[in-house]
C-alpha cells in the first residue's frame, strides 16, 4: 500500500513537471500562442525527458533540470519546424539565376543558428552531468 502511494506521488510530480516544461517552452522566444501545438510539444517533451533520464541513469527528473529540458525541447521544435534562427525568408537569398535555375542562399544566419545549437548541446551536457548517476537507481 505504501509503495503504491509513493508511486502515485511520483506520477503526480512527473505530470506537474511536464506541465511546467510545456509552459516554459511556450514562453521562450519566439512565443508559441494557443494550444494547437501542445500535442507535438508534449511528444518532444516526452522524447527529451526520456533522453535525459537515460543519459543521467535516473528514474526521476530533478527540478533543477526543468529549464534544461525546456531549452532542449524548444531547440528540437525550432529545428524541426524552421522557427526562429532556422526560418528562411527572402533576405536569405543571395542570388538567383533564371534559365540555369540557380538559387544561392546566405547561410550566415543558419550557420550561426547551428553554432548556437552546438553550444547549447555542450551547455546542456554540462548541466546534465551534474545530475548524472553512475548506475540507475
Amino acid at each position: 500500500m505504501l509503495t503504491n502511494c509513493v508511486a502515485q506521488k511520483g506520477v503526480k510530480k512527473a505530470m506537474e513537471q511536464k506541465d511546467r516544461i510545456l509552459e516554459i517552452v511556450k514562453m521562450l522566444p519566439p512565443k508559441i500562442e494557443g494550444g494547437e501545438n501542445d500535442d507535438i510539444l508534449n511528444i518532444y517533451i516526452d522524447m527529451v525527458t526520456q533522453t535525459v533520464l537515460n543519459y543521467c541513469n535516473r528514474n526521476d527528473i530533478p527540478d533543477a533540470l526543468i529549464f534544461v529540458i525546456a531549452r532542449m525541447v524548444r531547440d528540437e521544435y525550432n529545428k524541426a519546424f524552421n522557427v526562429g534562427e532556422f526560418e528562411l525568408n527572402s533576405d536569405d537569398v543571395s542570388s538567383v539565376s533564371e534559365d540555369g535555375r540557380t538559387v544561392s542562399f546566405n547561410t550566415k544566419k543558419q550557420d550561426a543558428a547551428l553554432n548556437s545549437i552546438h553550444e547549447n548541446k555542450i551547455t546542456n551536457r554540462q548541466e546534465l552531468n551534474k545530475y548524472r548517476l553512475l548506475y540507475r537507481q
